[in-house]
């Protein structure tokens, strides 16, 4: 078939998308637990006088926790019927072949196994009239253990079933025993899917005889017998009996049998064929109980119009499997869901009830469900964790009295595995059964559970339609009376009321009119109340009236899978005996609710949810499956692990572009049609939207994907208006766009439940600018003067061309601040004062390229750059010149006049300057002139031009005087009169130097001869000797100089001081007393 066109590349693809997109969760903690609570359904049961008492023992089996684990590995086998039935249409008005439609649900499944676990085992029986051919070994271990045995192994398995033509008869029993044969002790899970269209029409069975055989002649003495036990293998058909058997004769209950015979047992075909039904299913169940034994789940999907669906439950529920009925829907999406049941982790439970102390006196009916080995029964059922915790499930174990008594069953126990391996038990309270021959009245009851337009198992909720019946059921009760009261009383059963609990996602919408119901809330639970209008009356013991009916509408809120009808129990009053109660019974594991969630896109596809999440694409007209979702990847495409409730779909504009799930939760989840495209930067990452630009290299990626089997991606983009070739793409990998353009890039998904719808995005890569060059460069212009200048962008197709200009660094030739060049335009320079600066031209895209040109701004006037002085300094005496020469450098300085001072720092406090400056002459770039020294003393020639440079020459002039020696020292007088008030008088205002410009007149020395009248102080600071009076009297001062004579004699003199009473208001005594008072002393 097409779709399998690339089985093995798709294998490979979700191998991949499992690797990307899994969970990985690890182990969870043990929070798995199942409960179990086993009730009569009624504590005393009357016992007829023509048969036996019936009850039953009614189970609910109740798991806890919701693990979020990885399953464990499997090891599973399809047996694939083969038969000639195969070769018939799926419906009337259909072209399909049934084994078209069942290979083409196999190649999903196969592909729904493919990368989930690589040490999952698989094998494959087809079978007709027999399984001997086309088997494909589980346990063959040749590279098991890695991705690429279970892609080979199953894709084995679909050569296989495609290369299977319909043909022969119909034999479970070989069948099955083909398959259990294929299991070795591994302890992996083992499960076994069984898909067939019809019921048996070939068995066989196995078993010892007991035969003789003879050699020799026919008579005569050297005849020997020989007798023996040996296997004998027989083969039924709905017509004849065959043995299969060398020899003689054989002997079986005391019959003789002939050897290689067609042998009627019954004499006649007619009741030959009655009983092969009977016959057959013995040996199916014996081959089935062996699965059972050993561990091996048996799932069953029955299609076809000719399907016994109770005969393939009740295999199925032997092994703790389950069944499916495909009649009406598309075989894809049934199997589908036994496949995703299969792969889920789950938990296996048994429970065994002992009844070796009743083995004589209870009878355990043929369907009843249970595996009988010796005195124990054994229940078994599995627990699938593929959606949260699964709901309770009632098991009803029907059971038959044959005599009076008090029954206890006090040895029921629980046995499971939880999902990390542990094997948990668990002993049930002592359950009792009262059976008697006279009892009060009580009541029997039964329900069954019907679709009210489809089946129970394939329920449909029609999103959007409120009218829409195809969801509902219907629960119908039948209660009977016991058969038998104790003679002679009267009375009746009223009050009767029915408790049915509802499963979640169960509504209560309807009802019989002899009824009235009423739906409460108890422990968090709906349930609804039936209560009947009339009574059950009886005479003398025996009930006058029919059985009791009634029932209940309801329907289906969201998508639900394989849960359960909770028993229901019965209350009534005897107006004899008080209040009695009794629990419903009727419904088989096999009779669970499946319901799924559609809306209609058009009148050809319409799409289907389910209680895992798993969203299906279906083709309305026949039912065939176009494309599923994989549960174990819901999260990877936006959906969730919950029951569907409610589909709506998700629109642009006027176009379908996802399909919305609410869950059961009223959480949300999207499935889109089309991918998302991604586009971002390759270096930052950062995500571009429509009409982005961008200088980097752009990444072009799926964000979002579409799911379904068998989606091809398609990529294509326009870069300036040129399409490239359309082209497959891998959605795990990227698009890399480097070159600068404007880009439509586009993809869309076709297969799965891609739409083929193209998404679109536009993104523009820019060019950034390389380079940018400057004529002229380097400029240069004088000042005053203008200059332009041009700009070129390189590349010619960059983007954004656009530049900033500007002038920096400017740097005055002359050191200032200021401005050297101006920027008109962007175009033009202007400059303005001799320097230099630098004309920055940048792009303005980002990009940081840049170009710098240096600009020279040049004077005309030609400033004076240094003045020159000779000598570099000057010493001169007082009173006298010295020559000194002044040159202007370069000597083509446009003015050359310069402004020439002496600097004296003494001029503020002496109106005399040290010394002054004379030109005499200025030759060309030369000034001559001569210093004047005028006072002894430290200046500075300062030359300085007057053209603005600021340029200047300053040298040091230093004024000396010549050395005069010291030859005499004397006193104005030789007796100078003083006050006696006066103070601090200076020696030096009484004293004649001789000569008077003599370089050095210090004293060394002044001494008082009368220290009491005239005292004597040198102030250093100063360099001055004072006089101070002390009293009326005379006193010699004399003095000595510093300097001595050239031969070395002292310089000195002396003169007497008088002191007198007065003050310097008067004139200083000259010696001749006439200058103040007189002094009477001493002297």
């Amino acid at each position: 078939m097409k779709q399998m066109a690339r089985f093995s590349y798709l294998f490979t693809f979700l191998l991949l998308l499992n690797f990307i997109f899994s969970t990985n969760l690890a182990s969870a903690s043990n929070n798995v637990t199942v409960n179990l609570s086993v009730t009569p359904s009624q504590s005393v049961v009357i016992l007829p006088t023509t048969s036996n008492a019936k009850a039953s023992l009614n189970l609910m089996l109740t798991p806890t926790g919701n693990p979020q684990t990885e399953r464990d590995p499997i090891d599973l086998v399809f047996v694939f019927d083969k038969s000639g039935s195969m070769d018939f249409k799926v419906a009337s008005n259909s072209s399909v072949k049934r084994i078209d439609s069942a290979k083409s649900a196999m190649t999903n499944a196969l592909m729904f196994f493919d990368g989930q676990n690589t040490s999952d085992r698989f094998g494959f029986v087809p079978f007709s009239s027999n399984a001997n051919t086309d088997v494909v070994s589980l346990t063959d271990s040749s590279g098991w253990g890695s991705s690429s045995y279970t892609n080979s192994k199953l894709q084995t398995i679909h050569n296989k079933t495609m290369g299977l033509s319909a043909s022969g008869g119909t034999n479970y029993t070989e069948a099955l025993d083909v398959a259990s044969k294929l299991f070795d002790s591994s302890s992996k899970d083992k499960n076994i899917i069984f898909l067939t269209d019809g019921t048996p029409t070939f068995s066989f069975s196995d078993e010892k005889v007991y035969y003789k055989s003879y050699w020799g002649s026919s008579s005569g003495n050297d005849r020997v017998e020989y007798q023996s036990y040996t296997d004998l293998t027989y083969q039924f058909t709905e017509t004849t009996k065959y043995w299969y058997k060398m020899g003689d004769y054989f002997y079986k209950n005391n019959t003789k049998y002939n050897m290689n015979t067609t042998y009627n047992p019954n004499g006649n075909a007619t009741t030959y064929k009655n009983n092969f039904e009977k016959l057959v299913k013995q040996n199916d169940k014996k081959v089935v109980q062996s699965l059972s034994s050993s561990g091996i789940k048996l799932y069953t999907l029955g299609f076809g119009d000719s399907i016994d669906g109770d005969y393939l439950a009740e295999l199925a529920n032997l092994t703790g499997g389950s069944y499916k009925n495909a009649i009406g829907q598309d075989i894809n999406e049934v199997l589908m869901n036994i496949s995703e049941e299969v792969a889920a982790p789950k938990v296996d439970v048994e429970v065994k009830i002992d009844l070796s102390k009743y083995s004589n006196k209870i009878v355990v009916p043929e369907n009843s469900g249970a595996r009988k080995e010796g005195n124990h029964l054994f229940i078994k059922h599995t627990f699938s964790y593929e959606n949260g915790t699964p709901a309770a499930v009632p098991i009803n174990l029907p059971l038959e009295f044959k005599q009076e008594g008090v029954y206890t069953f006090d040895n029921i126990t629980l046995t499971y595995k939880d999902l990390e391996g542990n094997t948990k038990t668990k002993v049930h309270d002592p359950v009792t059964i009262t059976v008697m021959k006279n009892a009060p009245a009580s009541l029997n009851g039964t329900l069954e559970v019907k679709g009210v337009t489809n089946s129970i198992d394939s329920l449909v909720k029609m999103s959007g339609d409120s009218n829409n019946q195809e969801n509902d059921f219907t629960i119908n009760y039948s209660l009977t009376p016991s058969a038998e009261v104790a003679p002679g009383v009267d009375g009746n059963l009223s009050q009767i009321v029915i408790r049915q609990e509802l499963p979640e996602g169960v509504s209560l919408i309807g009802k019989t009119s002899n009824v009235t119901t009423n739906k409460v809330v108890e422990n968090g639970k709906n349930v609804a109340y039936i209560t009947y209008r009339d009574s059950l009356p009886y005479k003398n013991g025996v009930f006058t009236t029919n059985p009791l009916k009634g029932g209940i509408t309801l329907e289906t809120d969201w998508a639900l899978n394989n849960v359960s009808i909770p028993n229901a129990t019965v209350t009534y009053v005897d107006s004899d005996s008080g209040p009695g109660s009794a629990t419903l019974t009727g419904i088989s594991r096999s009779q669970s609710l499946t319901s799924k969630v559609r809306i209609n896109e058009s009148a050809l596809v319409a799409y289907d949810g389910f209680a895992n999440g798993v969203i299906q694409k279906v083709e309305r007209l026949t039912g065939a499956v176009l494309d599923r979702t994989d549960a174990t990847k819901a999260e990877s495409f936006g959906l969730k692990k919950e029951p569907v409730k409610e589909l709506s779909f998700v629109s642009e504009g006027t176009k379908i572009v996802g399909l919305e799930s609410l869950y059961s939760k009223d959480t949300k989840g999207i499935l889109y049609f089309q991918p998302q495209l991604q586009l971002s930067e390759q270096a930052s990452g950062s995500i571009l939207s429509n009409n982005d630009h961008t200088y980097d290299d752009v990444v072009a990626e799926l964000s979002r994907l579409v799911p379904g089997n068998n989606v091809v991606y398609t990529y294509q983009h326009t870069k300036d208006g040129i399409p490239s070739v359309p082209e497959a793409f891998d959605p795990t990998t990227t698009k890399r766009l480097t070159e600068p353009g404007k880009y439509e890039v586009s993809v869309k998904a076709t297969g799965g439940f891609g739409n083929g719808a193209t998404v679109k995005q536009t993104i523009y890569i820019d060019q950034y600018v390389e380079e940018i060059t400057v004529r002229p460069n380097p400029i240069e212009l004088e000042i005053g003067d203008e200059e332009s200048f041009t700009v070129s962008v390189l590349p010619a197709n960059a983007t954004n061309k656009q530049y900033e200009v500007k002038i920096k660094e400017q740097t005055r030739a002359d050191g200032g601040n200021g401005t050297v060049a101006v920027l008109a335009n962007n175009s033009t320079i202007s400059g303005i004062s001799e320097g230099t600066a630098v004309l920055e031209v940048r792009a303005l895209d980002g990009s940081e390229t840049v170009i710098e040109v240096p600009i020279t701004v040049i004077d005309p006037f030609v400033s004076v750059q240094e003045i020159l002085i000779s000598p570099e300094s000057i010493s001169v005496n007082e009173n006298e010149t010295k020559g000194v020469t002044i040159t202007v450098l370069p000597e083509n300085a446009t003015n050359k006049e310069l402004d020439i001072k002496v600097i004296d720092p003494l001029l503020p406090l002496s109106l005399t300057p040290i010394a002054s400056f004379e030109q005499a002459s200025v030759s060309g770039n030369t000034v001559e002139g001569w210093i004047n020294g005028k006072i002894r003393g430290e200046a500075k020639l300062v030359v300085q031009a007057t053209d603005g440079s600021g340029t200047e020459k300053r040298i040091d002039i230093t004024v000396i005087r010549p050395y005069y020696p010291l030859l005499s020292i004397k006193f104005k007088e030789p007796v100078i009169t003083v006050y006696l008030d006066d103070q601090s008088i200076n020696v030096d205002d009484y004293l004649i130097y001789n000569p008077s410009n003599a370089t050095n007149k210090n004293l060394a020395e002044v001494i008082s001869s009368e220290q009491d009248i005239m005292r004597v102080i040198y102030n250093e600071d100063e360099n001055v000797w004072y006089l101070i009076p002390e009293s009326l009297g005379y006193t010699k001062v004399s003095v000595t100089a510093e300097e001595t004579l050239s031969n070395g004699d002292p310089i000195k003199d002396s003169a007497t001081f008088q002191i007198i009473k007065g003050s310097s208001g008067g004139d200083p005594g000259d010696g001749n007393g006439d200058g103040g008072d007189s002094i009477e002393g001493r002297w």
